[in-house]
C-alpha cells in the first residue's frame, strides 16, 4: 500500500505488536521471555521492553508508518488485511481489528 520496505514496516510494528500481545495474552510466558531478552539487550525492564525497542528503533533512524506513507484513513483496511495475513498465523494472540488499529496508530 505504501511501497515501503517490508522489513521497515515489520520493524515499526514489532514493538507495538509485542505490547498489544502482552495486554491480550492468556499465558504470558512466551511473550515475557521475549520481553526479558529485549530488556536485557536494551538495559530496561521487561514491562518497558516493547516501548524501549520502539524508542531505540526511532533513535536509530527507523521511521514510523506515517513517514512510510501510511495514512490514518488506511488503518481500517490494513487491519482487516493484516488479520488474515500469513504472518498473523504465528502470533500467540488473536488480535481484533480494533487491536490492530491501535497498533497501527502507535506505530505511525
Amino acid at each position: 500500500m505504501t511501497g515501503a520496505a517490508h522489513g521497515a514496516i515489520c520493524g515499526a510494528l514489532l514493538p507495538h505488536v509485542l505490547a498489544m500481545n502482552r495486554a491480550r495474552v492468556v499465558d504470558p510466558a512466551r511473550i515475557n521471555t521475549v520481553c526479558a531478552h529485549l530488556a536485557k539487550a536494551l538495559g530496561t525492564t521487561p514491562d518497558y521492553a516493547p516501548m524501549a525497542l520502539a524508542a531505540w528503533a526511532r533513535a536509530h533512524g527507523l521511521p514510523g508508518l506515517a513517514a512510510m506513507g501510511l495514512t490514518p484513513g488506511q488503518f481500517s483496511d490494513v487491519a482487516k488485511v493484516a488479520q488474515t495475513a500469513s504472518s498473523m498465523k504465528g502470533n500467540p494472540v488473536q488480535l481484533s481489528i480494533a487491536d490492530l488499529i491501535v497498533v497501527l496508530q502507535a506505530a505511525a
